[in-house]
């Protein structure tokens, strides 16, 4: 129950940035574009993390991009 609740906090962070990147494009503020892009990148960065570690069978690895279809 407690770990559902972090997770409901991030994605709602998540979302909140996301809202504020739409209208900040929609009023054609610029820095606060880019402001906000480097808070997704960061925020994204922290708690999705392209490197994972899997010693019992590779050791060190970086996850795949996904590609979009």
């Amino acid at each position: 129950m407690f770990e559902n609740n972090i997770i409901q906090r991030r994605l709602m962070k998540r979302k909140s940035y996301m809202d504020e990147l739409e209208k900040a494009k929609e009023d054609g503020k610029d820095w606060k574009v880019r402001q906000l892009e480097g808070k997704i990148y960061e925020f994204n960065a922290k708690y999705y993390p392209n490197i994972f570690w899997n010693s019992s069978e590779k050791g060190t690895y970086i996850k795949e991009k996904k590609v979009a279809e």
